[in-house]
Formats: structure tokens, C-alpha cells, sequence
């Protein structure tokens, strides 16, 4: 059951994308995709492990790694848009 919540978490997110960008009348990712890549990602990692095979257990290892550094810079990059409040 993990192995499947972890793949149907992970494949979510292109339909997910593919809607938010038929909204949108272009392509567009939106801030959720990159959260259902980590968390399926942490997911399908952490069954991996369960199973104990090396060859998906590499190919999952380093996914979480990549997805976590594009979560960080679309933190960095709302937190940057936010406008800073003036004086009084």
C-alpha cells in the first residue's frame, strides 16, 4: 500500500499540472506540484527501503534532494515577493 500511495502521489501531480495549466491557456506549474513530487518522492523512497532493492532504491534516493531544493527557492522566491512594510 505504501509503494502505491507513494506512485499515485507522485503521478497526481501531472494531472494536477496539466489542469492548472489548461486554467491558465499556457503552461504553468503550480507551487503544489513541486510538494506531491517531495512527498511522493519521500514516499516511494521510504518503500524502496522497505523492499531493500538497490536499483530503486537508487532511483529514488536522490529525488527528494532535488525536489526539496525547488520547494526551498519557491519559499525564497514568495518570501521575496512579499512586499516589506514601511514605517509607521
Amino acid at each position: 500500500m505504501v509503494g502505491l500511495a507513494g506512485g499515485a502521489l507522485f503521478s497526481s501531480r501531472f494531472i494536477l499540472q496539466w489542469i492548472h495549466s489548461e486554467r491558465q491557456g499556457r503552461l504553468a506549474i503550480p507551487p503544489v506540484f513541486w510538494h506531491l513530487s517531495f512527498w511522493g518522492s519521500v514516499v516511494s523512497l521510504v518503500y524502496a527501503l522497505h523492499i531493500d532493492k538497490a536499483p530503486i532504491i537508487l532511483s529514488y534516493v536522490f529525488l527528494p534532494v532535488l525536489y526539496g531544493r525547488n520547494l526551498w527557492l519557491l519559499r525564497r522566491e514568495t518570501r521575496a515577493a512579499q512586499p516589506v512594510p514601511g514605517p509607521g
